[in-house]
């Protein structure tokens, strides 16, 4: 029995409603991996903030943002451009929850050949593990990400 539950307007106890939290942001890159390995992002493209945006890394530089609508038409794409997808994981290190934001740090591990850009042009290779920080929000829908933000390697510089 969860403290609080039955009560119109009654809030869940606080460890009960941090479970529910943390699964429901689990279970978002869960969708997110699932949807790459079937090649459709749609599910998670959905959870996108409507100002969302994506940061990432670019060496010796500040990073590289890209607005909602050109990341949403790049990770429409993206799939297509998949020749063999050899392996992605997303391996969720940590969840905090404060109020209605939270903060989902993971590792993603990508090993992939690309389509080339133009017929006989050699494919490429990507294997490459990447650190991330991701901001999120809840709203009346569920939980919505606000960034994807790139942040470095545990111990690198």
């Amino acid at each position: 029995m969860v403290l609080g539950a039955g009560r119109a307007g009654a809030q869940p106890a606080p460890a009960a409603r941090f479970a529910a939290d943390t699964a429901a942001l689990r279970g978002a890159y869960r969708l997110f991996e699932d949807g790459l390995r079937a090649r459709d992002l749609s599910g998670a493209l959905a959870l996108l903030a409507p100002d969302f945006e994506h940061r990432a890394l670019v060496p010796g530089g500040a990073p590289r943002v890209t607005p909602r609508a050109q990341f949403v038409a790049a990770m429409t794409a993206f799939p297509a451009a998949i020749d063999s997808l050899y392996a992605f994981s997303i391996a969720v290190t940590d969840v905090q929850v404060r109020g209605d934001s939270a903060t989902v740090r993971y590792r993603e591990r990508m090993d992939a050949r690309y389509r080339p850009p133009q017929p006989g042009a050699p494919t490429v290779r990507d294997s490459s593990t990447s650190y991330w920080a991701d901001r999120w929000v809840r709203t009346r829908a569920g939980w919505r990400v606000l960034r994807y933000e790139e942040v470095p390697a545990p111990g690198g510089p």
